[in-house]
């Protein structure tokens, strides 16, 4: 299955196709919701596998809750990545003062430094956690099988309706829907979803063939095997962008076979560091508008 930055690529080829052919695009303002929706099926990870039994949540939750509370923290208490981004960006403007000699600026940083020790302690908590967590995440993960095949049930269940079953009517309602809502900021969604749709569409029979069977059977095989193909998509279109500005292309010589690019892949862009969560973040909306 393609994964976000997968996904992300695919709805800027298609904002730049629509723009180059003179369709309606999204405004500027409009976007993130464009490009939620362009995350399409892969929406279907952030739902549970099934309804709560028994009061118990989706196996897969007990998996990532940890992880993500660890990153994200809690109302009041920083998480790892607040915390990494504090450190990285104090540090970064005590080196700049440093370097410029700047006295003034390294007085108004004072609370700021005064700060780092609590932060740097919370860090070190933190990253003595995951060795914890290291053994916990194995164990779920060991544990957790996908479900036996069955004919659809009556029953909603979230995750397999936008990934597995009458896919297609799905997205296809959606956007109908959103198209009539009169709401911009939905009808993007709706955009960005018929396009996050048509990637998958595209991308995960792609996958299956490399993993060799489809999700269902091998989920952890995908996972690993989609990773590389996001890491490959996302450098190669981003590094051609700024390739073609310079009146370049990217190419693969033939005495490589055709399969060694240049200039090489160590040089592409890379998804670390790209801060893809702030491409599709929506921030608050009136309730009344979903």
């Amino acid at each position: 299955m393609t994964g976000v930055p997968t996904q992300l690529t695919v709805a800027d080829l298609v904002l730049d196709s629509l723009r180059s052919g003179g369709g309606p695009v999204p405004d500027d303002a409009d976007l993130p919701f464009f490009r939620l929706g362009a995350l399409g099926p892969v929406l279907g990870d952030f739902l549970p596998t099934h309804p709560a039994v028994a009061g118990g949540s989706a196996p897969m939750s007990g998996v990532w809750a940890p992880v993500l509370g660890l990153l994200a923290g809690t109302p009041g208490t920083p998480g790892m990545a607040a915390n990494l981004r504090t450190l990285k960006d104090v540090l970064g403007r005590f080196e700049q003062a440093v370097r410029d000699k700047d006295q003034l600026a390294l007085l108004a940083m004072k609370d700021d430094l005064r700060g780092l020790p609590d932060v740097v302690t919370a860090l070190q908590g933190q990253f003595a956690s995951i060795s914890g967590l290291r053994s916990t995440l194995k164990d779920a993960i060991l544990k957790t099988r996908p479900r036996p095949k069955a004919r659809p049930a009556g029953t909603w269940v979230p995750r397999d309706t936008v990934h597995a079953h009458r896919t297609g009517t799905f997205w296809h309602a959606l956007r109908e829907k959103a198209a009539a809502s009169g709401d911009p900021r939905i009808r993007a969604f709706g955009l960005g979803a018929t396009a996050g749709y048509a990637g998958a569409l595209c991308g995960n029979p792609f996958v299956n063939g490399v993993v060799g069977s489809p999700y269902r059977t091998h989920w952890w095989r995908h996972r690993w095997v989609s990773h590389h193909v996001d890491a490959w998509v996302w450098g190669y279109y981003r590094t051609r962008e700024r390739v073609r500005a310079a009146g370049q292309e990217i190419v693969f010589p033939a005495g490589t076979g055709g399969r060694v690019p240049l200039p090489p892949c160590g040089t592409w862009d890379d998804i670390a560091g790209s801060e893809l969560q702030d491409r599709f973040a929506i921030g608050g909306s009136p309730p009344t508008s979903c």
